[in-house]
């Protein structure tokens, strides 16, 4: 008869399955960051506009830095940054799905683990 670790066994990933998650989570990690620093820069550009441009001005005066947060900094002027606010979710979103596939399978591990202990102690 078949014992309960074996087929766990069987269905843990292989260490190319570990490996091949985690080039995966440091792929989309990468990816992450690189979009991060995109929206960081498009919302200095934005702010550096704002700041400067004299059309943007209210009574001849620059804005509170309060008025441009709320007015321009998520979306950007005309509305250049969403996407990237977008791509940066789907980005979060697929780097948390990636981790927690790679915690599943640790999980698994250590559970094989458990029943092996167990069924060694028992026999």
């Amino acid at each position: 008869m078949e014992t309960s670790s074996k087929k766990v066994l069987e269905a843990m990933p292989s260490f190319e399955d570990y490996f091949k998650l985690a080039e995966e989570i440091k792929k989309l990690s990468y990816n992450k960051m690189v979009i991060e620093k995109t929206i960081k820069e498009k919302e200095a550009e934005t702010f550096l506009t704002i700041m400067t441009d004299p059309k943007y001005f209210i009574n001849g005066k620059t804005v509170p830095v309060s008025y441009f947060d709320n007015a321009f900094k998520h979306g950007g002027i005309n509305g250049e940054i969403l996407q990237y606010r977008l791509d940066l979710a789907e980005a979060i979103s697929d780097l948390e799905m990636k981790r927690t596939q790679f915690r599943i399978y640790e999980q698994m591990h250590d559970l094989h683990k458990t029943l092996a202990y167990q069924e060694k102690a028992m026999s």
